[in-house]
């Protein structure tokens, strides 16, 4: 009789174990401290190229015509980071990077090109700016060596608010912007070189928050302890049996 009410004792124990866990996690998570973390967005913009050069085989084979392409675009920032400003009146801006003295909002900069990953830099100016129905990002970065990667694209959407923070995927009139690696030296037409050149239309926009790190702990950690719990109980029923 002991036995036959065993796997119930069980199994109302495993219920108790996993109500524990909830109520754990719900505890830690909001004890976490607020942080700057639903300022950090994901922006990731699809397209082709409408024309495009891999001139110094950046991406594979050297010369080859990138025209229609696909892209994708991948880019992470802080809205938090960097100088605000509302120049021209009626667009928001936050620009950072090492040519105005301040930390770039961008944390990443993600682009393929044909589904191969395309090597670009960023940090020395860089823009995030909203209006009325548009979002855009600008990535720039000159190296020591002059050369110059430039990443700049925008999105028309329908209905968009005007905000540096707004997420969701809305619907698209417009994507376009353009993607430049080139060597300018030391500005005369004898040393410009481009590497790499494309053109970017037509995709989508998808914009949504990144979790904060102790989120992401939390969230693991209460994982790990329904995964011992049902480990648990797995190995008390093979001992029964």
């Amino acid at each position: 009789m002991k036995h036959q009410n065993l796997p119930a004792r069980l199994k109302v124990i495993q219920i108790a174990r996993l109500a524990v866990c909830a109520a754990s996690l719900t505890l830690a998570a909001s004890a976490l401290p607020p942080t700057a973390g639903a300022a950090v967005l994901r922006a990731e913009y699809t397209g082709h190229l409408e024309s495009g050069f891999d001139a110094e085989g950046l991406l594979g084979s050297r010369g080859v015509d990138l025209s229609g392409a696909s892209f994708l675009a991948t880019l992470i920032y802080d809205t938090d980071v960097g100088v605000h400003y509302d120049n021209p009146p009626g667009t928001l801006v936050t620009q950072g990077g090492a040519d105005v003295g301040l930390p770039s909002p961008f944390k990443s900069v993600s682009i393929k090109i044909g589904g191969s990953p395309l090597p670009i830099l960023f940090g020395s100016n860089d823009e995030v700016g909203a209006e009325e129905n548009y979002l855009t990002h600008y990535a720039y970065k000159r190296d020591d060596q002059g050369t110059s990667y430039l990443l700049s694209i925008s999105a028309k959407t329908l209905g968009t608010p005007r905000s540096l923070t707004w997420i969701g995927s809305p619907p698209i009139e417009a994507i376009f912007g353009q993607i430049d690696i080139y060597h300018y030296g030391d500005g005369t037409s004898a040393t410009y070189r481009t590497y790499l050149t494309g053109r970017v239309v037509g995709g989508s926009l998808t914009v949504s928050p990144v979790p904060d790190a102790p989120v992401w702990l939390v969230l693991v950690g209460g994982f790990g302890m329904i995964g011992v719990t049902l480990r648990s109980r797995r190995t008390a029923l093979n001992l029964m049996a």
